[in-house]
């Protein structure tokens, strides 16, 4: 659905011509090139479009995070690596850097696998109806049933952006850079990861 390499600007390389623009956007080297850094008052915005009502999602960064604890005026919050609120987000939970996420078919953050502070790491999180599952450097990691069914879809939330590196209503995540994006249906090849 949508390909952002971020390499200086929140252009979408996908067919769907996504394009996001910068709040406050900071850029820093990356896996190649220039990667998105930010720091708690950043965000790329990709306006709302009928093509991110995802019934079922997979979702893939190469990320590296400075550090895990996030305080704003005492607030912790998680490290948002993508965001369409209410329907799908994952990123870095703040006190430990693990990779989670959360879908509206069974909204909680969950997952416990580390993403390792000062280098680049590639992960993905999927839901295919039924499951949720976590990948780092290309190798599934974790998965656990997410649902009511056989088959949940998500919920369409048409009145939300799409955010990279935040969420919408509560804030911003902080502290890390991301590079090459993707967000897209599942089924789909986005389980490969990019190499550079």
């Amino acid at each position: 659905v949508g390909y952002w390499k971020l390499d200086g600007t929140a252009v979408d390389s996908s067919d769907n011509h996504l394009d996001g623009f910068g709040l406050h956007a900071e850029w820093s080297p990356g896996v190649t090139g220039l990667a998105f850094h930010f720091d708690g008052d950043d965000a790329i915005v990709v306006p709302s479009a009928d093509v991110m009502d995802l019934k079922f999602t997979t979702m893939m960064a190469w990320v590296r995070p400075d550090s895990y604890v996030h305080s704003d005026e005492g607030v912790v919050e998680y490290r948002v690596i993508m965001n369409k609120d209410d329907a799908y987000e994952f990123g870095l939970s703040h006190s430990d850097g693990m990779l989670q996420a959360a879908f509206s078919s069974c909204w909680r953050w969950w997952g416990s696998h580390i993403v390792p502070l000062h280098e680049w790491s590639h992960v993905a999180v999927s839901y295919d109806g039924a499951t949720q599952h976590h990948f780092l450097a290309g190798q599934e990691a974790e998965s656990t049933p997410c649902g009511d069914g056989p088959l949940v879809e998500l919920v369409a939330h048409p009145e939300y952006d799409f955010k990279i590196g935040a969420r919408g209503r509560c804030g911003v995540a902080c502290g890390s850079s991301c590079a090459d994006t993707r967000c897209g249906e599942s089924g789909t090849d986005f389980l490969t990861a990019k190499t550079h």
